[in-house]
């Protein structure tokens, strides 16, 4: 099995022409292929900044976007994983994101239609976890979407850091339901000691907007 990641294994893709022919299965009309391209995609660019930046030089996201509003859920499993490893590689691909219409439809998906895969909810969390890291959202802010990425990443590191920042950036009073949420999760996140601080730092401003409350 190639180690994408490796320089040497990766130029050889590249030389290929291995990205380009996958992000153009893409659009395919077999569902089956849009997944394992796609799914493909995930392991041959998602495994360093070179591949990623190859990945994106090819405008996948019109496609992954198709993907993402599909009936399939396999096909929109891989689609919002592939969207938010592009929100995490950061970059201007993220105003891009924004720009298409991406986000609503990661909102969706951690909503979750009844068909919706875990894995998906999963993948639209982390999304989102990213994206109010780099160009934060107020609508990612609301109690119902806090809660939802809560809920969808326990024990995981990327919805701790999500939640301090979005108790950073709340004005004023929280509401009883996000309030509930973040003391859920803090209660019962398990993280490694190493992020300890950061669960200080929630708890701490948890205290502060209960002390302004009252």
């Amino acid at each position: 099995m190639l180690r994408y990641s490796d320089p040497q294994h990766l130029a050889v893709l590249l030389i290929r022409g291995a990205i380009e022919r996958l992000v153009f299965l893409l659009e395919t009309a077999s569902r089956e292929v849009q997944a394992r391209a796609c799914h493909a995609l995930q392991r041959v660019a998602c495994a360093s900044t070179r591949g990623m930046q190859a990945l994106l030089v090819c405008e996948p996201l019109p496609a992954l976007k198709e993907m993402m509003e599909s009936e399939d859920p396999a096909v929109q499993l891989e689609g919002t994983v592939l969207v938010a490893n592009t929100i995490a590689f950061g970059g201007p691909h993220v105003e891009e994101v924004l720009k298409i219409g991406c986000v609503p439809l990661l909102l969706e998906c951690l909503r979750g239609r009844e068909e919706t895969y875990p894995e998906t909810r999963r993948a639209a969390a982390r999304g989102l976890c990213a994206l109010n890291k780099r160009a934060p959202q107020p609508e990612l802010w609301e109690a119902p979407m806090v809660a939802a990425v809560l809920g969808a990443l326990p024990s995981d590191a990327s919805a701790l850091d999500f939640l301090v920042s979005v108790l950073r950036l709340t004005p004023g009073d929280l509401s009883q339901k996000l309030r509930e949420a973040a003391c859920a999760f803090l209660e019962n996140c398990g993280l490694d000691d190493s992020l300890q601080g950061q669960v200080q730092e929630a708890l701490l401003l948890l205290q502060e907007t209960q002390g302004e409350r009252a």
